[in-house]
C-alpha cells in the first residue's frame, strides 16, 4: 500500500506542478511547468531532535546529486549531500548559528568545493553575515567518488552588515547576489570576499512579489542568478497561498513574472505547501517544494522549471 501511495502522490505532484501558469502583461513571459525530479530524503541522525523534518532552506548541485541545507530555529546547520534519487550518502552537523538559506557551490579544484550560505540571526533587527564552507572531496576512482566519505568543515566567515542576508553565487561563479530584507544587493566575488559592498548594484523587490492576492506576506524563499539575471521566489507555507517566482534584471526591473497557484492544483493538502530554495544546474532552474498533507511529516520535492 505504500508503494501505491507513493505512485498516487507522485502523480499528483506532477499534475499540480504543470499547472503552473504566468502572471503579467510583458512579453517576456512564458509559460511555466514543472516537471518532478525526485523526492529529497536528507538525514539527521541526532537522538534529540531529527532537523531532516524541517524545510529544506538551500539546495546546490554537484555531479549527480545535491547539497542540502536545514536548520531548527538557527540553532544547528545541517548539511547533506543526496545522490539522485534523494537518498542521503552524508550528513554532518555545522555547530553555527545559521538558517541555512539558500545555498550556493563553488569548485575550486578537483577536490575541493566551497559552500556559501547565511549565518546570524536570520530577523529583520539583528545584523547576519555569509558564512563559507570548505568540502573535501575522495578522490574518484573508476571515474566513481565515494561521497559518503566526504569532508566538510566552517572555513570563513564574512560580516557583510546586513539583516535577513541571503547569498547567492552566479552560475558563472564571477558575481554575489544578495538579499536583505526586501532589496537585492549585486556585486563581484571578489568584493564580497573582501567585505566591500561599496560598489554594489542595489534595488528594492518589486511590492507585488511581497504581498500575496488576500494581502497575506509572502516570504522571501530563494535567489538565484544566471547571465546577469536574478531569479526570486516568495511565498509562504498556506495552501491558498500563491507562490512567486520574479526575475529582475541589474537595474531592478521585472523581466517576467511566474506564479504557482494552489487554486490550480490537482492534490488535496490538508496543512502546508511552500516552496524553498531554486538553484541551477546545466542551464536549467531547479526548485523545491514542501508539502504536508495529513497526519504525516513535511515531504520534500525536486522539480525542473521548463
Amino acid at each position: 500500500m505504500k508503494n501505491i501511495y507513493k505512485i498516487q502522490l507522485i502523480i499528483l505532484l506532477c499534475l499540480a506542478l504543470s499547472s503552473c501558469s504566468v502572471i503579467g502583461v510583458l512579453q517576456s513571459h512564458k509559460e511555466v511547468k514543472g516537471d518532478y525530479i525526485t523526492e529529497l530524503v536528507p538525514i539527521d541522525k541526532d537522538p534529540v531532535y531529527d532537523m531532516s523534518i524541517n524545510v529544506i532552506q538551500g539546495i546546490a548541485s554537484f555531479e549527480n546529486g545535491w547539497f542540502t541545507s536545514q536548520t531548527s530555529k538557527s540553532r544547528f546547520l545541517l548539511i547533506n549531500y543526496l545522490n539522485e534519487k534523494g537518498e542521503s550518502v552524508f550528513h554532518k552537523r555545522l555547530l553555527i548559528n545559521s538558517h541555512g538559506q539558500d545555498l550556493s557551490l563553488e569548485q575550486v579544484s578537483e577536490n575541493k568545493l566551497y559552500l556559501y550560505t547565511t549565518a546570524g540571526h536570520f530577523d529583520e533587527e539583528n545584523v547576519s553575515y555569509m558564512v563559507r564552507i570548505v568540502v573535501d572531496l575522495p578522490e574518484k576512482i573508476n571515474g566513481k567518488r565515494d561521497m559518503s566519505k566526504l569532508q566538510i568543515n566552517l572555513d570563513e566567515k564574512y560580516p557583510l552588515n546586513l539583516t535577513n542576508c541571503t547569498p547567492t553565487l552566479s552560475e558563472d561563479k564571477k558575481h554575489f547576489a544578495i538579499r536583505s530584507a526586501n532589496s537585492i544587493i549585486v556585486a563581484t566575488k571578489e568584493d564580497v570576499l573582501k567585505n566591500d559592498l561599496s560598489n554594489a548594484t542595489k534595488f528594492n523587490l518589486d511590492a507585488s512579489q511581497l504581498i500575496g492576492k488576500n494581502n497575506e506576506p509572502l516570504w522571501f524563499q530563494g535567489i538565484a542568478m544566471k547571465d546577469g539575471l536574478i531569479y526570486c521566489m516568495t511565498g509562504n507555507n498556506s495552501i491558498g497561498s500563491i507562490k512567486l517566482l520574479y526575475v529582475y534584471n541589474l537595474k531592478g526591473e521585472v523581466v517576467q513574472k511566474h506564479v504557482i497557484d494552489k487554486d490550480k492544483f490537482a492534490m488535496q493538502l490538508k496543512k502546508k505547501l511552500e516552496p524553498e530554495g531554486i538553484t541551477f544546474k546545466d542551464g536549467d532552474l531547479y526548485y523545491t517544494i514542501m508539502l504536508k498533507g495529513g497526519t504525516g511529516g513535511n515531504r520534500k520535492f525536486l522539480f525542473k522549471y521548463r
